[in-house]
């Protein structure tokens, strides 16, 4: 994997990234990053996106100018309860995965508008039983 930055995704080498005939191997190396990252939750769709806060205002809280909500803790990347930015950026570095490491991105089925989860499912259901059955057929020719 070419690059080792904290903030991006890894970047795959140019003949191991997604072509649409190397399916098995690049969801082996998708999901392995997204391990290591922390952010399969992102990818498989376990780690939700939290719904936007509205505050709750109360009579005693007419006389008080209202202020944004902080966070003091950062949830580690694997928490099943981030905040709404942190699922965000989140989002984005495992959707950024699949974008930055398949050669045709629009071509070959990746939402790159949706959620990182609603592009790997699209991946999936394409090409995971067609991979499959491909498998098979090269095996009974051995």
């Amino acid at each position: 994997m070419a690059n080792t930055s904290n903030n991006l995704p890894p970047t795959f080498p140019d003949d191991q990234q997604f072509d649409g005939d190397n399916y098995i191997a690049f969801r082996d190396r998708a999901l392995l990053a997204a391990r290591a990252r922390g952010a399969l939750g992102y990818l498989n769709g376990t780690i939700t996106k939290p719904p936007l806060s509205t505050p709750t205002s109360t009579a005693e809280d007419k006389d008080t100018i209202p202020t944004p909500s902080t966070t003091s803790e950062t949830t580690p990347w694997t928490s099943n309860k981030p905040s709404l930015e942190e699922w965000e950026a989140r989002d984005a570095w495992a959707l950024s995965l699949l974008i930055y490491n398949t050669k045709n991105p629009i071509g070959l089925g990746v939402n790159m508008a949706g959620t990182a989860a609603e592009a790997w499912r699209a991946l999936s259901d394409e090409y995971d039983c067609a991979s499959e059955i491909a498998a098979v057929a090269a095996e009974s020719h051995l």
